[in-house]
């Protein structure tokens, strides 16, 4: 995975061995790099908590960076064929979807190199998470695979850790599981604690070369290995569903983004313009006609026509579904995806299990200390604090390695883009010697700086390995990257901010979940609106003009539940806010 430090592009690596059986000898070829289309394989910075289990249960293993047992070996007449699968999170975004990559490797006779024949990623229906799969051919070059499967971010209902099967036809197209999804068994609760399964099982009957059997580890009471046989079906006559929403990715987004989605014929019959929809946090459905034939057994890709404001930072949920009429298999029709706009911020990952790195930080209010090693990437930006531009401040840190080329790094993104662009360096390379020591390094908030809340990031490595230390998003063989929040502020704007303390909202009800918000003041600088849940989760979040004499906001909240909700209006500094709530019957 090109996320892994040192490696810059996606792919598999193989190796050859000539076996000496005589003499017990044998010699191994160098490694054999075959690129394969990108993915992302890693999860939560490689720990293993991560997966969430429905109603509140423990995050447990997606298997990462792993290939799943096993690699399978079959020879036929005319070439020889290997086939083997990992995890992939084919969420796009900062969410998590487990999705299983699978590969075939074939070459044309004994002892010829290898070559990718065929590759893809399973995605399980109803946004269900698949993982910790197992698959095989049988003697028609058909392909069967068992795979674990639980409800995922956008499933609307719970499903429980269980078994599922899936497979392929020999003539079917490349990179394609178009069997239907078949269950084996349903778990009935979640798995206690973060393990789960290691590894699954697949096997073919050697009687008929053609039942698939497979096991794997669920909850029926307790946990339990699951043992199950399947054949392969053929395909229905009418099936039609969305496999992918392509497009739009979590990033910066715009009022016109573009919804593409990649339309898959399950069937044995041709579809002709057939109907498809989008919506947004489930509110009306967007409907159009797919114009053309989309044969049995292919998929397309089709841009909607009406494109969707996403420009309103927070998470949407998007799902796309098809609506033939006679659909064979309805469960198939929907796909979902969780969107966040917003800034989407590289993770590094380094090793910090030596000691390299920061494991105390103290700046103003930020206490964070001691600080354990996981990925060498970690998200602290709940922690902030306030800081005045124009004024220089100290930082205390120590590190748990004693190098003299142990050095830190620190940029706040002060556009808020996304990027820790060159001129929002705050220092480079300050020396921190010795370990276990408090190291101050002092510097300046820019006297320019834009007002409001900001991330920091902070990295501290060894910079005599790998890695670039002033590169924020470039991994490091030693070391940490660790990002906050800092409030930029201005002590010339205390008087504007006590008028707002002073200032009244006001919240008119129009009716089907619509609302018109204002706040009249003479307050005039910066000013961002957000709105919660009763758990706390920011649903939504906007910077405002002053118009006039007030700010304004519309509020839509047509795709909410019945709740109570939180808005609230706040200026660049934590403590001068003004917040009202609405009650969604």
């Amino acid at each position: 995975d090109d996320a892994w430090s040192g490696v810059s592009s996606d792919h598999i690596k193989y190796w050859t061995i000539d076996v000496d059986w005589t003499n017990g000898t044998g010699v191994i070829s160098a490694a054999n790099q075959i690129n394969v289309t990108p993915f992302i394989s890693v999860f939560d910075g490689g720990s293993f908590s991560n997966l969430s289990q429905p109603n509140g249960g423990a995050d447990i293993d997606a298997l990462q960076a792993t290939i799943m047992n096993q690699a399978q070996f079959r020879k036929f007449a005319t070439y020889n064929s290997a086939v083997f699968n990992f995890v992939v999170d084919a969420d796009g975004g900062p969410g998590e979807l487990a999705a299983i990559r699978w590969f075939e490797f074939r070459q044309p006779g004994d002892n010829q190199p290898w070559s990718l024949y065929q590759e893809g990623t399973y995605t399980a229906p109803n946004g269900k998470h698949a993982w910790n799969a197992s698959l095989i051919m049988d003697g028609q070059g058909n392909i069967g695979m068992g795979y674990s499967s639980m409800s995922g971010p956008t499933t609307s209902s719970t499903v429980y850790v269980g078994s599922y099967y899936t497979g392929r036809f020999a003539n079917d197209p490349l990179g394609v599981m178009s069997v239907m999804e078949g269950v084996i068994a349903t778990g009935n609760g979640n798995i206690p604690g973060t393990r789960y399964g290691d590894y699954s099982k697949i096997c073919i009957d050697p009687a008929d070369d053609s039942t698939f059997w497979f096991i794997t580890e669920y909850i029926n009471n307790s946990r339990k290995g699951v043992v199950g046989a399947f054949t392969l079906d053929p395909p229905l006559p009418n099936d039609l569903g969305i496999i992918a929403i392509n497009s739009p990715n979590s990033g910066l987004l715009t009022t016109n983004e573009s919804i593409v989605v990649d339309i898959r014929n399950f069937g044995s019959n041709d579809i002709t313009n057939p109907t498809v929809q989008y919506n947004i946090n489930a509110g009306a459905p967007v409907i159009e006609t797919y114009p053309g034939t989309i044969a049995a057994g292919t998929t397309v890709q089709y841009t909607f026509t009406t494109q969707a404001d996403l420009s309103a930072q927070g998470t949407y949920t998007i799902c796309a579904k098809t609506n033939l009429s006679g659909d064979s298999n309805t469960g198939n029709d929907q796909f979902c995806k969780d969107v966040t706009s917003g800034p989407l911020y590289c993770q590094p990952t380094s090793d910090c299990s030596y000691g390299d790195g920061i494991t105390k930080m103290v700046l103003e209010s930020i206490v964070n200390n001691p600080i354990s090693c996981n990925s060498g990437y970690d998200d602290f930006t709940t922690m902030s604090t306030s800081l005045n531009r124009g004024v220089q401040y100290n930082m205390t840190v120590q590190t748990g390695y004693n190098t003299t080329t142990e050095m830190a790094s620190m940029w706040i993104d002060l556009n808020d883009n996304g990027t820790f662009d060159s001129n929002e360096q705050i220092f480079a390379n300050q020396v921190i010697n010795p370990d276990g020591i408090d190291i101050t390094i002092p510097f300046t908030i820019p006297a320019t700086a834009n007002l409001g809340s900001h991330r920091m990031r902070l990295r501290c490595g060894d910079t005599q390995f790998s890695g670039d230390l002033n590169n924020p998003c470039d991994p490091m063989d030693y070391g940490t990257t660790h990002d906050y929040t800092v409030i930029v502020t201005d002590s010339t704007s205390a008087i504007n901010e006590e008028i707002l303390k002073n200032s009244t909202m006001l919240i008119k009800t129009l009716g089907d979940k619509q609302y018109d918000i204002s706040l009249k003041t003479a307050y005039s600088g910066p000013l961002s609106i957000a709105i919660y849940n009763a758990e706390g989760k920011i649903l939504a979040f906007n910077n405002l003009r002053k118009s006039g004499k007030s700010y304004n906001y519309h509020l839509d909240m047509s795709y909410a539940a019945s709740g109570v909700y939180i808005i609230k209006m706040s200026t660049g500094s934590t403590n001068v806010f003004k917040t009202e709530k609405i009650i969604i019957k």
